[in-house]
């Protein structure tokens, strides 16, 4: 099933307006009611397939996002020619079944259509899979959903990666009965389509079994149906326009009466970064996009020994870094559950998944490598997430953090580095909604065209100002290595004066003793780290991330 199919199965496309574009027409809109989460991912996902164009997109989601009168429940089933029977469920879908059938609907929403011997079935699973794959939603659903026992997929299709798309045949009952399942997946959102029948009777009733999932369309539930989703959250989320109030460089889109706070942090001419922060008005939700305190960061082979790990480099131009080795995404993510621990007072922080998602970068990695013009090497960006759950007062909450790492190779074979931080953290049962609200805010965020050139040009002129001294600088630091190579070299003529270039260490937490180079005032070990990763500083700033402070043993 092609991508206009799905938006028809979903609703997003009345049947003439399905059988319109099956033609290459494109009618006018029409007008629906307010719907739910499920059916704003619906558009989101036909929009991305070029199902939708963008202007009918944008009024599809200005309709569903305008308030509307609840359409009354309607429990009986209209008789349909040929014996078949359609329904206006109170849960917000209609469905079309043979006459006999039965339709049961579960607080998730997983509607499951059944024949009247129960051995065949049709069934439609709106989720939200943060971090998942298609093919490995599909896995968990059917092996683990209760519905397919002794579930095995006999061979699945990649039918599209954006959004990401898997048609999948099974078996199940031991090979006594077939199946086949479509996952349409976008952004942690999705839905699954899924049909079976024992293994005689599968092909002659595969085109009633498709025919019961297409004809399913959602809308807005009838008032007090009751879902696994509180009533704030199964409201259509109205959102307003976030502009940076310091220099109006960014607006973004955050939901309608949150509190919202942040901008842009111009730590020099050039050096500039910003964020902003969103929470519900319970404050149970806070969805936040970029952290202002992280830094910029180089290697340490690129001061070639002059300065030592977790010290601050000032380049000349207002521009200062952070010496620190470069940590992986995945790696940076770990430490930094400690920043959101404190930020939004968790305990218990319980890891669900850790994934790379590489395909976010892709194309900012091929635009980085065909303009470059860094005669070391293009910058390179990756991404990983973390999902995972926590206590907040008292409360199960669930959590996501999208970690992502630019690396520019730069001098002495060193890498300047820059991490950037973007997530949420939600009671459980607001995920689907909170979920599609991140999205949304992250893929809303625009830069202003003006003040983007003006930056363009005081970055110019800044560099041209700052350049004679960058050269005078960086003469300094390789004589301060090489003064410094000398001073090592005669301290290694002497064993004890080589024992004194070293430092123990204790963790106070754990016990355990390390040996790191002398020269600190203060001492850290990354969360995810181990010995070689310590690090020292001269002041009493804490790093960062989240690290152990090391006690030095005298």
């Amino acid at each position: 099933m092609s991508a206009l199919d799905t938006a028809y199965q979903t609703g997003v496309l009345t049947k003439e307006e399905y059988e319109a574009k099956k033609r290459g027409l494109t009618p006018a809109p029409v007008a629906q009611t307010k719907a739910d989460p499920v059916q704003l991912s619906a558009i989101e996902t036909a929009y991305r397939s070029g199902v939708l164009s963008k202007e009918e997109y944008d009024a599809r989601r200005q309709e569903l996002e305008q308030s509307g009168a609840a359409t009354a429940p309607v429990t009986a089933a209209v008789a349909q020619p040929g014996g078949w029977s359609r329904s206006r469920d109170p849960h917000g879908f209609d469905i079309e079944y043979p006459a006999g059938w039965t339709t049961q609907v579960s607080n998730d929403m997983r509607i499951v259509v059944r024949s009247q011997d129960g051995a065949s079935m049709a069934t439609v699973m709106p989720f939200v899979k943060a971090g998942a794959t298609c093919r490995q939603y599909l896995n968990e659903a059917l092996a683990g959903g209760g519905l397919f026992p002794q579930a095995r997929i006999e061979n699945a299709t990649q039918r599209r990666q954006q959004p990401d798309e898997v048609v999948a045949a099974f078996t199940f009952d031991n090979g006594r009965a077939r199946g086949a399942a479509l996952c349409s997946l976008y952004r942690g959102s999705g839905m699954m389509f899924a049909i079976a029948a024992p293994a005689g009777s599968y092909d002659r009733q595969k085109e009633d079994l498709v025919r019961i999932v297409r004809s399913v369309s959602f809308r807005q539930p009838a008032a007090g149906t009751t879902s696994n989703t509180s009533g704030a959250a199964a409201r259509a989320v109205q959102y307003a326009r976030f502009t940076d109030p310091r220099e109006g460089a960014f607006i973004v889109d955050v939901p309608a009466g949150w509190r919202t706070e942040g901008g842009l942090l111009r730590r020099s001419a050039i050096d500039i970064t910003g964020s902003i922060r969103t929470s519900s008005p319970d404050g149970a939700t806070g969805v936040f996009l970029g952290d202002e305190r992280l830094s910029n960061c180089v290697t340490p082979e690129v001061m070639q020994g002059s300065m030592r790990e977790g010290q601050v480099y000032d380049s000349g131009a207002g521009t200062r870094l952070m010496i620190l080795r470069m940590q992986p995404p995945a790696v940076f993510g770990m430490n930094y559950l400690g920043q959101l621990q404190q930020r939004y007072g968790l305990s218990g922080i319980q890891v669900k998944d850790r994934r790379d998602r590489s395909d976010l970068v892709a194309a900012a990695n091929r635009n980085a490598a065909q303009f470059n013009a860094n005669p070391q090497g293009p910058t390179r960006s990756s991404s990983a997430e973390v999902s995972f759950t926590a206590q907040r007062n008292g409360r199960p909450v669930a959590g996501y953090l999208l970690v992502s790492v630019a690396v520019t190779p730069w001098m002495n074979n060193g890498v300047y580095w820059t991490p950037s931080v973007a997530g949420y953290v939600t009671p459980m049962d607001e995920l689907g909604q909170t979920n599609a609200i991140f999205w949304h805010s992250l893929n809303s965020a625009q830069m202003n065209p003006q003040w983007t050139q003006g930056q363009q040009k005081t970055t110019m002129a800044t560099s041209k100002i700052f350049a004679a001294g960058a050269e005078a600088t960086n003469e300094t630091i390789t004589k301060s290595y090489w003064a410094n190579q000398a001073v090592h070299d005669r301290t290694m003529q002497n064993d004890s004066d080589a024992r004194r270039d070293q430092v123990r260490l204790r963790d106070p937490n754990t016990g355990e003793e390390f040996t790191a180079a002398a020269g600190h005032n203060y001492y850290y070990r990354p969360a995810a780290g181990d010995e070689n990763s310590i690090f020292g500083t001269n002041n009493t700033d804490r790093p960062n991330i989240d690290a152990s402070e090391l006690l030095i043993v005298h």
